[in-house]
């Protein structure tokens, strides 16, 4: 069972991550690779912070953990297939079996 939290995440990055999509639109292929691996630093970091509640016990901002998880998810958006987490899906490319494409 996913956990409420994980969804409430998961429903901010419907937000954030189209907006990440868009400001990495015009990104080199090697940008977009190397936002991706900072991204994969902080959030390998700093995820298990985002659920702790007191301020002071974290060392990465729970902001900046979020938007390290928007713009991974942003940039796999733009692999074949796009990219799925914790229900959602995100793509930049039709392609075969899309859920955003029965959406549309």
């Amino acid at each position: 069972m996913t956990d409420i939290r994980t969804l409430l995440l998961r429903d901010g990055m419907e937000v954030m991550v189209p907006m990440a999509i868009d400001k990495v639109r015009d990104w080199s292929e090697e940008d977009r690779q190397a936002a991706a691996i900072a991204a994969a630093d902080v959030i390998a970091c700093g995820a298990d912070e985002l659920w702790e509640h007191n301020p002071k016990k974290r060392e990465l901002p729970r902001g900046r953990v979020t938007s390290s998880i928007a713009h991974g998810l942003a940039v796999l958006a733009y692999q074949p297939g796009g990219i799925d987490w914790a229900g959602g899906h995100w793509c930049v490319t039709p392609h075969d079996g899309c859920p955003k494409r029965s959406a549309r």
